[in-house]
């Protein structure tokens, strides 16, 4: 787990120092080690200031300026082969191929077996080096072959390409900036605005999806005009031989397809081939070399992490020497019941005897800290569930674990959360099911019972086309009346546009659950990832495995939900390994914290001073009278889990703007001229 940086530069020259400035905003990812390349007429490796004579390498500091058009910095966390052995950037055996690193490619071990065999030398014991050998074997087809989670840039000096590329998922982030002339890559945002050379200007279109309806990661642009993401299971081929492109083209290169057709099996069938992928993918998650935590909530996904650990703990001592005698658990609880899960946290604990740690969020830490944790989160974000999180990684920080394990993409993965089952009730009746539609509505237990009206919405916003969409908004414009905290002219000029994908699966849920799992997922991950390197931890994410998930989309969809109960397959999988009370839960909480209540004590008040101390810049988006009726209602026992909702978000952009002193652009954006479009 590290942070990179790259330039590549098509006409002009490229400063060196500007490499050093973009990885240096990065060290927090990466503490251990840092490392350059700088590529004219042949690579030239560099260290840097904060490791002198790491390999004995000039410090970066010394390059001289030169006709370079390939610049790479790493920062590295050391977790596989803590050796210099392991030090990025790193070369191939042929001196061929130069690649900087960040994630980890978990089936390393099994891919070095295969590649040996086909005649590769291996010099360390790190996932780094498998990549280049890979590569070399496979070209741009070798992400096809990893299974883990990773964003890499590579240079291939025989054909003179730049070859990035992003994990199946997004569960490590990868950013970029284009002009024509210039490429820039990084980890985090912040390393691209590092050196001056990048303006950070707001991306009115992002800004009012996150005011109006709090979206966001829900398209590969940012909340910076010219910043993108590479999207999920994507590669970019850069090629120098060739003028510099007009627009960039990220390739597609896997989805989320049922691994085969497997209807027809018993419960129990599913439930153990199920049972035995998740283990698989927690087993060689524990591949480390440095000490193993796990998150705990409480819910089912981690408990059942929890649980399996222990379980390999005792019966293979899979990672003993990085886990210990107990498992390290960390958890975040509150005083207030209503959003405290030690009850079920402590069944985990009881069971499985693993060692607790317990963080307590609180409000005044939260709005003394929030300005930091926005410049790490780089974006906006959409609740103080956030800080809840944050201040688990710290503590785990604090107790020396490097790597943690989390559940995140559970209840994407098995329909976790109530919104899905309408979904899935709407498929019945699709299918004509009417008994199984009755059974399973009058059934229902996790969360409220879905309304007609809800499921009426669904189903129309379902098959609508964009005809039938474009005479929906001719017919009843959006109006700043649906959205009374924004300008009323911001609206009126962002509130026209939908976002459009074809549709991939006939049924309903499954077809959600695509999208919430290549793109929905998004924002969730990045929480995670910034969260975590915050404090220099690895967060892993089983769950989220290519194999487990290309199963799952393979099920009947009783296997998610029935008997009014979400994640079947999970309860069945885990009788007899979770702790009952915990597999037969029915309510939901995750890393929630008291807001209303939170609201009502301070972050009113701190909203209306955030407010009133804003940047003219993000005034331009607000209906100060509006808000402050917010925070008058936010102050009083009336508040509502919609208003500190809408109002957080009012709060959370005005930091933002003031934390990366963010401009307004002058002009709005011509699609037509954007550099950035093409995928394929």
């Amino acid at each position: 787990m590290c942070g990179i940086a790259g330039i590549v530069q098509f006409s002009g020259p490229l400063n060196p120092n500007a490499i050093w400035q973009m990885t240096r905003s990065l060290r927090h990812r990466g503490p251990d080690d840092e490392g350059y390349l700088l590529v004219n007429h042949r690579p030239t490796p560099y260290g840097g200031p904060d490791t002198p004579g790491t390999l004995g390498l000039p410090s970066i500091e010394r390059a001289a300026p030169g006709d370079y058009h390939v610049a790479f910095g790493h920062r590295r966390l050391s977790i596989l082969d803590l050796s210099p052995a392991g030090h990025q950037p790193m070369v191939s055996d042929d001196g061929s191929c130069w690649v900087i690193f960040n994630g980890e490619i978990y089936n390393y071990i099994e891919l070095r077996e295969e590649l040996i065999g086909r005649g590769y030398r291996f010099h360390s014991g790190s996932d780094t080096e498998v990549i280049l050998a890979a590569y070399r074997e496979w070209g741009p087809d070798c992400v096809r072959r990893f299974t883990g989670m990773f964003a890499f840039a590579l240079w291939d000096a025989t054909r003179r390409h730049v070859f990035c590329a992003r994990g199946h998922f997004g569960i490590k982030p990868f950013y970029y900036w284009y002009d024509g002339r210039q490429f820039r890559f990084a980890s985090e945002i912040k390393a691209l605005l590092a050196d001056g050379a990048v303006a950070p200007v707001a991306h009115d279109h992002m800004v009012f999806d996150y005011l109006a309806d709090g979206r966001l990661d829900h398209t590969s642009e940012t909340f910076f005009r010219g910043i993108y993401q590479l999207p999920p299971a994507h590669y970019l081929l850069l090629d120098l031989n060739q003028p510099a492109p007009r627009q960039l083209a990220p390739t597609h290169y896997w989805d989320l397809n049922p691994e085969r057709d497997v209807t027809g099996w018993d419960d129990g069938q599913y439930a153990r081939r199920f049972g035995k992928l998740l283990e698989d993918s927690i087993r060689i998650q524990l591949r480390s070399d440095v000490a193993i935590g796990t998150c705990l909530s409480g819910g089912l996904d981690s408990s059942t992490i929890v649980c399996i650990v222990n379980r390999l703990l005792r019966e293979d001592g899979a990672s003993l020497s990085q886990i210990g005698d107990r498992q390290k658990t960390f958890s975040s609880c509150f005083e207030d019941r209503r959003f405290d899960e030690r009850k079920y946290i402590e069944e985990v604990l009881k069971v499985t005897g693993a060692e607790s740690n317990f963080v307590f969020p609180d409000v005044r830490e939260l709005m003394d800290e929030v300005p930091k944790l926005i410049w790490h989160q780089d974006e906006p974000f959409t609740s103080t569930s956030i800080y809840a999180q944050w201040s688990v990684f710290r503590r785990a920080a604090e107790r020396g674990v490097k790597v943690m394990l989390d559940g995140q993409g559970g209840d994407e993965l098995l329909a976790g959360y109530p919104d899905y089952t309408p979904f899935f009730l709407l498929d019945e009746l699709y299918q004509g099911s009417l008994a199984t539609f009755l059974r399973e509505w009058s059934r229902h237990r996790v969360g409220p019972r879905p309304t007609a009206r809800a499921m009426i919405g669904i189903a129309t916003s379902a098959w609508m086309n964009k005809p039938k969409q474009y005479l929906k908004q001719w017919l009843r414009p959006p109006s700043p009346q649906r959205y009374p905290w924004v300008a009323p002219g911001f609206t009126r000029a962002y509130a026209w546009s939908e976002d459009w994908a074809e549709r991939k699966y006939q049924d309903l849920l499954r077809e959600r659950l695509h999208r919430e799992l290549l793109g929905g997922l998004s924002s969730l991950l990045r929480y995670e990832d910034r969260n975590s390197m915050a404090f220099s931890i690895e967060a892993r994410v089983p769950f989220l495995d290519r194999r487990l998930a290309e199963f799952v989309f393979g099920l009947p969809a009783d296997q998610r939900i029935r008997d009014g109960l979400t994640k079947y397959v999970l309860r069945e999988a885990t009788r007899g390994v979770l702790p009952e009370p915990i597999r037969a839960r029915t309510d939901k909480m995750g890393f929630v914290t008291p807001e209303i209540v939170w609201f009502q004590e301070r972050l009113a008040q701190f909203a209306r001073v955030a407010m009133e101390d804003a940047p003219s810049q993000v005034r331009v988006y607000l209906n100060p009278p509006e808000i402050e009726k917010m925070i008058r209602e936010a102050e009083t026992a009336n508040a509502t889990k919609t208003t500190v909702n809408r109002l957080w978000r009012v709060l959370n952009l005005c930091l933002w703007f003031k934390v990366f002193q963010v401009n307004r652009a002058t002009t709005r954006p011509d699609p037509t001229k954007d550099l950035q479009l093409a995928t394929t």
